[in-house]
Protein backbone atom coordinates (compact mmCIF):
# COMPACT_ATOMS: atom_id res chain seq x y z
CA UNK A 1 0.00 0.00 0.00
CA UNK A 2 2.78 2.65 0.67
CA UNK A 3 4.31 1.59 -2.89
CA UNK A 4 1.70 0.87 -5.20
CA UNK A 5 -0.72 3.55 -4.19
CA UNK A 6 1.13 6.71 -4.53
CA UNK A 7 2.21 5.19 -7.70
CA UNK A 8 -1.07 4.41 -9.00
CA UNK A 9 -2.57 7.55 -7.77
CA UNK A 10 0.37 9.83 -10.35
CA UNK A 11 -0.07 7.11 -12.64
CA UNK A 12 -4.03 8.02 -12.22
CA UNK A 13 -3.00 12.17 -12.67
CA UNK A 14 -0.69 12.26 -15.84
CA UNK A 15 -3.69 9.70 -17.73
CA UNK A 16 -5.37 12.79 -16.44
CA UNK A 17 -3.34 15.03 -17.41
CA UNK A 18 -1.99 13.64 -20.65
CA UNK A 19 -5.90 13.10 -21.79
CA UNK A 20 -6.52 17.14 -21.32
CA UNK A 21 -9.33 15.98 -19.12
CA UNK A 22 -10.59 19.13 -17.46
CA UNK A 23 -12.62 16.93 -14.22
CA UNK A 24 -12.75 13.11 -13.51
CA UNK A 25 -14.71 10.86 -11.26
CA UNK A 26 -13.36 8.39 -8.94
CA UNK A 27 -15.89 5.20 -7.81
CA UNK A 28 -13.98 4.20 -4.42
CA UNK A 29 -12.99 7.93 -2.77
CA UNK A 30 -13.15 6.31 0.67
CA UNK A 31 -10.77 3.65 -0.13
CA UNK A 32 -7.15 4.53 0.65
CA UNK A 33 -6.13 5.22 -3.12
CA UNK A 34 -8.98 7.30 -3.21
CA UNK A 35 -8.00 9.81 0.00
CA UNK A 36 -4.76 9.54 -1.49
CA UNK A 37 -5.86 10.61 -4.93
CA UNK A 38 -8.28 13.29 -3.78
CA UNK A 39 -5.77 15.08 -2.05
CA UNK A 40 -3.47 14.93 -4.99
CA UNK A 41 -6.51 16.03 -7.08
CA UNK A 42 -6.88 19.27 -4.69
CA UNK A 43 -3.21 20.07 -5.07
CA UNK A 44 -3.10 19.90 -8.65
CA UNK A 45 -6.58 21.58 -8.99
CA UNK A 46 -8.36 19.41 -11.15
CA UNK A 47 -11.60 18.65 -10.53
CA UNK A 48 -12.79 14.88 -8.64
CA UNK A 49 -16.26 13.77 -8.06
CA UNK A 50 -15.57 11.21 -5.30
CA UNK A 51 -18.09 8.93 -4.99
CA UNK A 52 -18.89 6.51 -2.00
CA UNK A 53 -21.22 4.47 -0.42
CA UNK A 54 -21.91 5.61 2.91
CA UNK A 55 -22.66 8.79 4.32
CA UNK A 56 -20.25 8.56 7.36
CA UNK A 57 -17.37 8.18 4.18
CA UNK A 58 -19.04 11.66 2.84
CA UNK A 59 -17.81 13.38 6.50
CA UNK A 60 -14.18 11.93 6.32
CA UNK A 61 -14.03 13.27 2.49
CA UNK A 62 -15.14 16.66 3.65
CA UNK A 63 -12.89 17.10 6.62
CA UNK A 64 -9.84 16.26 4.03
CA UNK A 65 -10.99 19.14 1.53
CA UNK A 66 -12.80 17.32 -0.94
CA UNK A 67 -15.50 19.55 -2.55
CA UNK A 68 -17.53 17.27 -4.80
CA UNK A 69 -18.56 13.47 -2.90
CA UNK A 70 -21.75 12.04 -3.77
CA UNK A 71 -23.17 8.89 -1.71
CA UNK A 72 -24.06 6.18 -4.70
CA UNK A 73 -27.01 4.84 -2.23
CA UNK A 74 -28.83 8.00 -2.11
CA UNK A 75 -32.34 7.75 -4.42
CA UNK A 76 -30.99 11.32 -6.95
CA UNK A 77 -27.25 9.64 -7.55
CA UNK A 78 -27.42 8.42 -11.01
CA UNK A 79 -29.48 11.99 -11.33
CA UNK A 80 -26.79 13.75 -9.18
CA UNK A 81 -24.01 12.62 -10.93
CA UNK A 82 -24.88 13.18 -14.11
CA UNK A 83 -25.44 16.81 -13.14
CA UNK A 84 -22.12 17.43 -11.45
CA UNK A 85 -20.65 15.57 -14.28
CA UNK A 86 -21.90 18.17 -16.80
CA UNK A 87 -20.97 20.97 -14.62
CA UNK A 88 -17.55 19.83 -14.33
CA UNK A 89 -16.97 18.87 -17.67
CA UNK A 90 -16.00 15.58 -16.17
CA UNK A 91 -15.43 12.90 -19.01
CA UNK A 92 -12.98 10.62 -17.75
CA UNK A 93 -14.18 8.30 -14.71
CA UNK A 94 -11.84 5.43 -12.62
CA UNK A 95 -13.99 2.59 -12.15
CA UNK A 96 -12.84 0.46 -9.09
CA UNK A 97 -15.30 -2.07 -8.92
CA UNK A 98 -15.15 -2.90 -12.68
CA UNK A 99 -11.61 -2.97 -13.71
Amino acid sequence: MSFVNPLTALAMLDKTKTGSHKAIIHTAAASSLGRMLNRLFIQEEIPIINVVRREEQVEILKKEGAKHILNSETPNFEEDLKKLAAELRADYCFEAIGG
